[in-house]
């Protein structure tokens, strides 16, 4: 190796430190021997040396989730644990640490607060506050919630996702599922969850399929904010019906209706609610309501 690239990678592993160093100012790694028969469930010699490993609780295509207890604080934590990228890729790397040091600083009562962030060579780790609840999807099952009682949950939502666009950060992964109940409302996972500008395009496919926007469908690009307020439009209907508006989107029938917009309303719903559903499920972007209006919805 050259001394030019000696040098090249040592000023990347610098930023990588630095960039560390910005989210967790005067981190030490803490690596504990602790004598104990379960001595196996602790990550030992590692920055994340005085956990204790005690299930996984989710898992997707980023990484796994795993409920981890403080040795020092008996403090549970759901942890995030997502793989690092290859050298070549660390514009990404500085992306993540960018993402969890936004959504860190923007406290909210509805967002699970994010309480430490560590790395390994090979890992990254999200330290999330546990949330023991049930899960939006366990509350709503498959016979939906009454309007009134699905009208308190929706607008706690819409007001957290609210809060991140006004400061650049889209969700993009809105479901049932992202969202605890555990006495209130709590946004659980930004896994996908990126950065806009207003004006910069973006065009990658992510989300959960049933809540998936047309153009993103289609393959087009798109701004940001307009994805939610679908991905949104798609969790109200499904609070209140306990379906969804769309079939999957793999069959070709079921692809054109949400083109057309073409779902199904039902007598049981509020004129209000009816009103707001279809200008959420609006197909075309440009025209679909904005999240402002949502929350100025007559129906919230």
């Amino acid at each position: 190796m050259t001394a030019a690239a000696t040098t090249s990678a040592g000023c990347k592993q610098k930023d990588i430190l630095q960039a560390e160093e910005e989210i967790l100012p005067g981190y030490t790694p803490i690596a504990v021997s602790l004598k104990s028969p379960r001595s196996r469930q602790f990550l030992l010699n590692t920055p994340l040396g005085e956990f204790q490993v005690e299930k996984t609780i989710g898992q997707g295509s980023y990484g796994k989730v795993k409920l981890m207890r403080s040795a020092l604080t008996k403090e549970q934590f759901a942890v995030k644990i997502i793989k690092r990228y290859p050298p070549h890729k660390h514009h990404r790397q500085h992306a993540e640490y960018r993402k969890a040091k936004t959504l860190d600083r923007r406290i909210h009562p509805h967002i699970v607060e994010l309480h430490d962030f560590r790395v390994t060579d090979t890992h990254f780790y999200l330290f999330y506050a546990y949330v023991c609840g049930t899960t939006l999807a366990e509350r709503v099952g498959h016979g939906g919630l009454e309007e009134n009682d699905a009208r308190s949950v929706f607008k706690a939502v819409a007001e957290t996702i609210h809060f991140c666009h006004q400061y650049s950060v889209i969700h993009r992964d809105i479901k049932l599922e992202n969202s605890a109940l555990d006495g209130r409302v709590k946004l659980i996972d930004f896994g996908l969850a990126n950065f806009f500008d207003g004006h910069s395009l973006m065009d990658t496919f992510c989300g959960s399929l049933p809540y998936t926007a047309p153009e993103i469908l289609r393959g087009d690009a798109y701004v940001g904010p307009e994805v939610d307020v679908w991905s949104l439009g798609v969790l109200l209907y499904v609070m209140v019906t306990g379906h969804f508006p769309f079939e999957d989107p793999a069959q070709p029938r079921n692809y054109d209706r949400i083109m057309a917009g073409d779902f199904s309303l039902y007598g049981s719903m509020s004129r209000p609610l009816q009103e707001l559903l279809v200008r959420m499920l609006e197909p075309s972007p440009q025209r679909r309501i904005s999240m402002l209006d949502v929350l100025q919805n007559v129906w919230l």
